[in-house]
């Protein structure tokens, strides 16, 4: 008996120990849960991302962007640049101004509408490679492709001659890059260090077309437009290949001879 007394007095010493420990539990369980919650907040905060439509595929410039080159992608807020679009469908039928890599969101900045390319501000260096020169052809409409031929094309040049069997038409120059349409427009700033900013750039159908081409080249289309008719044929830009390199120095002039050496007919 009195060792059942003992017990049960022990018991309620322990009581209060007993209802503490119940009571941190609990808090402990309620402290865990809000960090659970918290968590899954704050991860469904950061994992709240935005629709950003990218190149699904590589995009050529001065190409106007059809559907299938297109996909939306979701980018984390902090992460989508500016000006980037979240609709295919205002992406489709702009023209990239550069090349745009697959994967690369597209923004604002990079795409412009088709009525675009044939105007605009352009800077008024010329962007010639390094050995070649700047050489300006003749043009209009019937000979230049009727006005659709831009900066940033390739043509191949046609010229015609004769030969001891009579006329010849030959493709002379293949792959020239077209860097200039029409004439320059602008003010020149005598004695500033800074130079011309930029040049109102002309719409199609200029009566010249400015190309890069080698030293030696321009010494025979001078002889060809001299003495004989050129027309200009313009290529896909699928087809468009590696920038050539210039021709190796060649003797200073050329003739008629020399003409005919390489190409087989007279201008």
């Amino acid at each position: 008996m009195v060792e059942m007394q003992e017990a049960i007095a022990t018991v309620r010493q322990r009581r209060p120990f007993t209802i503490v420990g119940a009571v941190l539990a609990l808090v402990v369980l309620g402290a865990f849960s809000l960090v659970v919650i918290t968590t899954r907040g704050g991860g469904g905060t950061v994992a709240a991302n935005t629709s950003t439509v990218v190149a699904a595929t590589d995009l050529q410039s001065r190409t106007p962007i059809s559907k299938d080159q297109l996909q939306v992608v979701q980018f984390p807020a902090e992460f989508v640049p500016a000006g980037a679009f979240a609709n295919v469908k205002d992406v489709v039928g702009l023209v990239p101004v550069t090349d745009i890599r697959k994967g690369q969101p597209l923004t604002n900045n990079v795409v412009i509408n088709a009525s675009d390319l044939i105007s605009g501000q352009e800077p008024a260096f010329l962007p010639i490679p390094k050995g070649f020169v700047a050489f300006t052809l003749p043009s209009g409409e019937q000979v230049g492709v009727a006005g659709y031929i831009q900066a940033g094309d390739y043509i191949d040049i046609i010229a015609s001659g004769n030969t001891s069997k009579g006329a010849i038409s030959k493709t002379i120059f293949t792959n020239v890059h077209v860097i200039r349409v029409g004439a320059a427009t602008f003010d020149v700033k005598t004695g500033s260090t800074s130079g011309v900013t930029s040049i109102q750039s002309r719409p199609g159908g200029g009566s010249s077309l400015t190309v890069a081409v080698s030293q030696c080249q321009a010494e025979y289309l001078v002889l060809f437009m001299a003495s004989s008719g050129l027309r200009y044929t313009l290529l896909s830009h699928s087809d468009y290949g590696p920038a050539t390199t210039p021709d190796p120095p060649c003797k200073s002039g050329v003739t008629a001879a020399d003409v005919l050496a390489n190409f087989g007919f007279s201008p």
